[in-house]
């Protein structure tokens, strides 16, 4: 009797211990050995925030544009012009009345005499046209060039690198003169003038 109840009381007892171990939560840890292990991934919600509004003051650049050295257009203001390194001077003048009717003055430098022009629209009467150097202005004057011009009608003269003087000296004068041998007289002239000159300095 002893014995059967001692076999009944332990089949008791491991039955109890079994329906209470069988409502506990079993912690399973699970080991790769020797494999790779990945880190757990983790959720975190990071509230947004707008971006700093960051004031920054730059200072105000004034672009100036080079000055170019290219024409507008055809027609040059200054009396003089430049390529090269050389610089040559042109200038006219229309006539007034009088024995000299048109005087230029030679650039500021020694200069050769490229050419001297004088062209009559109208003479009063049949006269002598010359054109000439001299130290002043509408002054009797070294002759370059001389014609007859007819009353009535236009007339042109022209002295150019083909006449004797050639050399022009620093501020002196292309004068154009009319009358009795080009040295005296009034006559009532119109036209213009021209003289271009090559500086030699």
């Amino acid at each position: 009797m002893d014995t059967k109840k001692i076999a009944i009381g332990v089949l008791l007892a491991t039955t109890i211990v079994f329906a209470v171990s069988s409502f506990k939560k079993t912690n399973v840890v699970v080991s790769n050995l020797g494999g790779e292990q990945k880190a757990p991934i983790v959720n975190v919600q990071v509230p947004e925030q707008p971006a700093p509004i960051v004031n920054v003051n730059v200072p105000k650049q004034t672009v100036t544009s080079p000055t170019l050295g290219a024409a507008t257009g055809p027609e040059l203001s200054s009396p003089y012009f430049t390529f090269g390194g050389v610089r040559q001077w042109a200038r006219k003048t229309s006539m007034t009345t009088g024995s000299t009717t048109c005087s230029i003055q030679s650039p500021a430098g020694i200069s050769s005499l490229v050419a001297a022009s004088a062209s009559f629209t109208n003479v009063a009467s049949t006269t002598v046209m010359e054109i000439g150097l001299a130290d002043t202005a509408f002054a009797t004057t070294t002759r370059i060039a001389m014609t007859t011009v007819t009353a009535g009608q236009a007339s042109q003269l022209v002295a150019s690198s083909t006449s004797n003087t050639l050399i022009v000296p620093a501020n002196s004068y292309i004068n154009t003169k009319v009358g009795s041998g080009a040295i005296a007289g009034t006559t009532n002239t119109a036209g213009t003038c021209i003289a271009v000159f090559r500086e030699l300095q």
